[in-house]
């Protein structure tokens, strides 16, 4: 066999292990995808009234899995119409944690700047329970003549 040859039939086997394994990576890549997306739920941008004091529930329930107890990640967007209002930090809103299909029961609470992201902590949000997100607008959004706002954004329960 000529020399040339060997180096080919090396490259060829080096460029199979190469793709080999861009393909498993590919396929771990898209499991971790999809199982992110089964972790994470979306904050639905419904209107939230601006002179309640009581939070509403804003996303579906997601079951608590990591080791890590007595915290919910929130990050949470300004989505309205109000000029000047789109996106900005104007007032804080408050987010608070509430166990699946319980319509009284609130664990913690914090006041959130839209564009940013906080952990929601209490000794009761702990695994393997479910939990959402519940939200209030600031008062202050209807002391500015606004009734409601939309946020967006999501809730993590074991980042």
């Amino acid at each position: 066999m000529k020399r040339t040859e060997k180096k080919k039939g090396i490259h060829m086997k080096k460029n199979k292990i190469v793709a080999m394994g861009l393909a498993a990576l590919m396929a771990l890549s898209a499991g971790s995808a999809s199982a992110l997306g089964d972790r994470i739920a979306y904050l639905n941008q419904k209107a939230i009234p601006a002179r309640q004091t009581l939070t509403v529930s804003v996303s579906e329930s997601r079951t608590k899995l990591n080791k890590k107890p007595g915290v919910l990640y929130v990050r949470h967007y300004l989505w309205s119409d109000i000029a000047g209002y789109y996106g900005a930090s104007h007032h804080t809103n408050y987010f608070q944690a509430k166990p699946q299909g319980n319509t009284n029961t609130r664990y913690g609470g914090d006041w959130m700047a839209p564009d940013s992201a906080n952990y929601i902590r209490s000794n009761s949000i702990k695994k393997p329970n479910s939990f959402e997100v519940a939200a209030r607008a600031n008062t202050k959004y209807a002391d500015d003549g606004f009734a409601t706002i939309k946020i967006s954004g999501y809730m993590d329960p074991d980042a």
